[in-house]
């Protein structure tokens, strides 16, 4: 008996959690971000992989 009610309690908690993620995802709304954060963002280079790096070592080795 106490298999079950955990059983049921369980399944009723991931329900519930379901729920109330499906209905937050419909009311979502888009952040507004303010311009001063977004100009500074822009300005900053992208990230650099190992592998973009190199890429441009074997381009400079190929041009001398």
């Amino acid at each position: 008996m106490n298999m079950i009610i955990l059983a049921l309690s369980t399944l009723s908690a991931f329900l519930l959690g379901s729920w109330v993620t499906y209905r937050a995802m419909q009311n979502k709304s888009s952040i507004q971000i303010p311009q001063i954060i977004k100009d500074t963002t822009d300005d900053l280079p992208g990230p650099i992989s190992p592998y973009e790096e190199q890429e441009k070592a074997r381009r400079i080795k190929v041009k001398i």
